[in-house]
């Protein structure tokens, strides 16, 4: 019975963790630190029992360790965001080169075509450019469907930021956990939680409402 407590509590601690993960944009990664801490500390005071407890008690171990590391790089990655100092010389250099090549094509149709598509890669440059500072490239693959298994697998429903969904950057399935923010970003201390069985682009089927405080 103990065994299956500490089971339930290891794992609302995952949860909790995944859901702080979420709550906050990834540039602010250290956000989540308490909640990764608390994990951890729960995981590394547990007793094994047997030989067998003991085997998978030292893995969880060293994955703590790897965890701690793979944890400390990612917060220094996701910390690097361009200054607005940076953007505005970038753009400046875009305003430039646009200007270089409206006067490039010299009057030929061939010209007006080469200068045409060099813009264009030049604006979708930027764009890529955007969404890479912003941590949003392939979002979906690379964080909302790995997180949203995860959640299945702990039984627990995934948790997606309502305003993830209107803007397209993922569109969540079956019982999901949507969590709205009243207070201006960072605070989450007053966030809203709707458990839904479907959801509708700028709204979702009241199911029920939780207030986290």
């Amino acid at each position: 019975m103990a065994d299956v407590a500490r089971g339930d509590e290891i794992r609302d601690l995952i949860d909790r963790h995944l859901t702080d993960q979420l709550d906050y944009r990834l540039v602010d990664y250290h956000r989540a630190s308490p909640s990764f801490r608390a994990l951890i500390k729960a995981v590394l005071v547990l007793q094994p029992r047997n030989p067998e407890q003991d085997a998978v008690y030292k893995e969880l171990v060293a994955r703590c360790f790897v965890l701690d590391n793979d944890r400390a790089l990612i917060e220094a990655a996701s910390g690097q965001a361009m200054s607005p100092l940076e953007w505005t010389g970038l753009l400046q250099l875009l305003a430039v080169l646009l200007g270089l090549l409206a006067v490039l094509p010299g009057g030929t149709p061939l010209g007006s075509l080469v200068a045409g598509v060099m813009a264009g890669a030049l604006l979708t440059l930027i764009v890529l450019l955007r969404k890479l500072d912003l941590l949003r490239w392939h979002e979906r693959v690379t964080i909302w469907e790995p997180t949203t298994r995860l959640f299945q697998n702990l039984g627990r429903a995934p948790f997606v930021p309502r305003e993830v969904i209107p803007s397209s950057r993922y569109r969540p399935a079956g019982r999901v956990r949507i969590v709205d923010y009243p207070d201006p970003y960072p605070n989450r201390a007053s966030k809203v939680v709707t458990v839904v069985d479907q959801v509708d682009v700028g709204s979702s089927t009241s199911g029920l409402s939780e207030r986290l405080g």
